[in-house]
């Protein structure tokens, strides 16, 4: 007497349940990926350029995060060309390095906690602050371009010139916001099932903690 077995019956992989579906789909959000970060690493090359009176230190940030995406990038695109997986840890830490980047961007423009390396208004450079800035102490004759702190309470770049404390992002860092905004959401979409679920739930509770963090005074 013969006995029949139930079916078997298998689960689908995290693999499966990617937004992609199809090899052109997959290919097509690791392009988009890949130029986001792309576009990202060349703004911050740019962004070191005009950082040179801010010191080495700033430099050399901007010149690390930009190899680092430039070479993000490179793989994404050898992986969208060969059909490769891209690998998910990988995934997770660029994005949370992106998201990194994005906070502390935030941070550089709506508080005052990194500007000690902020670009000298007088250098000419996009990332000046404020309405104009005092070089010279109109009652002692102090140069404060020298390296005098100022006694208006101004911060001082780490270059010792006096900088305003007011910010404004120029359109070199609206296009990198953007940029990194987009990266961040195709490397969400490139993530398995459950894990690009629970990334836009974080996603989410970030964008509602900096809106709170906005509208209470702390972030300005």
């Amino acid at each position: 007497m013969s006995t029949l077995s139930a079916p078997t019956v298998r689960r689908p992989s995290p693999r499966a349940e990617a937004p992609t579906g199809s090899r052109d789909g997959a290919r097509w959000w690791l392009l988009t990926a890949a130029l986001a970060c792309a576009a990202a690493a060349g703004l911050h090359l740019t962004a070191a350029v005009q950082h040179v009176p801010a010191g080495e230190p700033v430099v050399g940030f901007f010149l690390l995060v930009a190899a680092a995406q430039l070479g993000l990038a490179g793989w994404l695109t050898v992986a969208a060309r060969t059909g490769l997986e891209p690998g998910r840890w990988l995934l997770v830490l660029a994005l949370g390095g992106t998201l990194a980047l994005l906070g502390l961007f935030l941070v550089a423009e709506t508080t005052t906690l990194l500007d000690a390396y902020a670009v000298p208004a007088h250098g000419g450079a996009a990332h000046a602050h404020g309405d104009g800035t005092v070089l010279v102490d109109p009652v002692t004759g102090l140069d404060f371009s020298l390296g005098m702190p100022n006694d208006g309470g101004e911060p001082v770049a780490m270059a010792g010139d006096p900088v305003a404390s007011a910010h404004s992002a120029g359109l070199l860092g609206a296009a990198t916001v953007a940029a990194e905004l987009l990266a961040v959401g195709t490397l969400s979409a490139l993530l398995p099932g459950t894990w690009r679920r629970r990334a836009f739930d974080a996603l989410l509770g970030l964008g509602g903690l900096a809106w709170l963090l906005w509208s209470t005074g702390v972030l300005r």
